[in-house]
């Protein structure tokens, strides 16, 4: 799972979707703790509300 979180920080990095400092702190404790998908998801929508709306735009 460590590499699939890696992979996609990475890609959004590439898609040119920079991720601030607190969402980049969100996947790297999901790759130390080694989260599901559902998982990192599941916390960025805790810690930033408006995830899924940003997602939208």
């Amino acid at each position: 799972m460590t590499w699939r979180l890696r992979n996609a920080m990475a890609s959004l990095e590439i898609e040119g979707l920079a991720l601030t400092d607190e969402e980049r702190a969100v996947f790297e404790e999901c790759i130390r703790e080694e989260c599901s998908d559902t998982q990192l998801a599941d916390r960025l929508r805790e810690r930033f509300p408006n995830y899924d709306n940003a997602l939208l735009a």
